[in-house]
């Protein structure tokens, strides 16, 4: 039996949530995707013999629209910790570079949170929209709208050629046409307005070490309203739908075990006391790390507390 069977025929990791949100209702990831991720959190687990953090992103096939993830890539230059995963911004820079290259884009970003609960913390969904920021101008999908005004008045001005239309219901909007040459009195019955919507968003996935525990999800969306003084961000809990690969693709262990000792940095004692690396809530730690600036990409939040019995599931 290999890992990825081992894994898919635990418990069922996904969940369903019953209330779904904006245009965007469920994270689709494939099996070799979720894998993966779940095998760079154990494997950096073990690496450190203790429940530690590790992410990426999340990524699709630049010429696929579906917004399936069918990929995953571990992010080089991470700062990890038991309860923080950092990117500096030369290393996101050149993530998207990388990224680019191997014909991918991204969807979104994953972390674990080592043997602990899978959540977001409120900091988690700060990483969250910093992450929608980046790529939400070039990550979206479409959506139409049509509006149809079932009471209307019009007016036609054969001098000018104008038509106006007021609806009844909001008789402060009115709409004029003006039509070149000469026209018979149109006859209106029905009016619709259709208006083209930009929607950017980023998913965000939270997985662990363990084999059967359920992944957690959350998908940010900005909506770009050319009607709107500023653009509205938010981020809610969704499904995760894992779906069977369709490729013949294999998970090399030895090959993201070498990932994992080539792109992670691991915080340890004499680092925090030297003041390099940052761990919050820790005793030794005298200040906490600026959040969201040029120097960082993201934080994440430590897990409220350690399992009891760490490593109890192997892939």
């Amino acid at each position: 039996m290999n890992e990825l069977d081992e894994l898919l025929m635990g418990k069922e990791p996904s969940k369903e949530i019953k209330k779904k949100q904006g245009e965007l209702s469920e994270l689709i990831i494939t099996d070799y995707a979720y894998t993966k991720a779940c095998m760079y959190a154990q494997i950096a687990c073990k690496e450190r013999k203790e429940s530690i953090e590790c992410g990426g992103y999340l990524l699709a096939k630049k010429n696929e629209n579906n917004r399936i993830v069918t990929d995953v890539i571990l992010a080089n230059g991470q700062d990890v910790s038991s309860g923080t995963f950092e990117i500096s911004g030369n290393f996101v820079i050149a993530a998207g570079k990388e990224i680019d290259s191997l014909g991918y884009k991204v969807l979104g970003w994953w972390h674990s949170h080592g043997e602990l609960q899978t959540f977001f913390s409120s900091i988690d969904k700060q990483g969250q929209l910093t992450v929608l920021n980046g790529i939400a101008g070039t990550n979206y999908i479409l959506k139409t709208k049509r509006q149809e005004i079932e009471e209307l008045e019009y007016f036609y001005e054969p001098e000018t050629n104008l038509i106006t239309i007021i609806d009844k219901k909001n008789p402060e909007r009115r709409y004029e046409f003006k039509q070149d040459g000469i026209i018979e009195r149109p006859n209106l019955s029905n009016f619709t307005i259709v208006e083209e919507k930009k929607i950017g968003f980023s998913y965000g996935l939270v997985v662990n070490a363990k084999i059967h525990d359920p992944p957690y999800a959350e998908i940010a969306q900005r909506d770009f309203c050319s009607k709107c003084r500023k653009m509205h961000d938010t981020s809610f809990e969704t499904n995760v739908n894992i779906l069977t690969s369709q490729e013949d693709r294999f998970l090399d262990r030895k090959e993201l075990e070498n990932d994992i000792k080539k792109r992670v940095k691991f915080g340890n004692l004499l680092s925090i006391l030297m003041g390099r690396t940052t761990f919050p809530n820790d005793p030794f730690t005298r200040k906490r790390p600026k959040l969201f600036d040029d120097e960082h990409f993201f934080s994440l939040a430590p897990a409220s507390k350690k399992p009891k019995k760490p490593f109890d599931d192997d892939l």
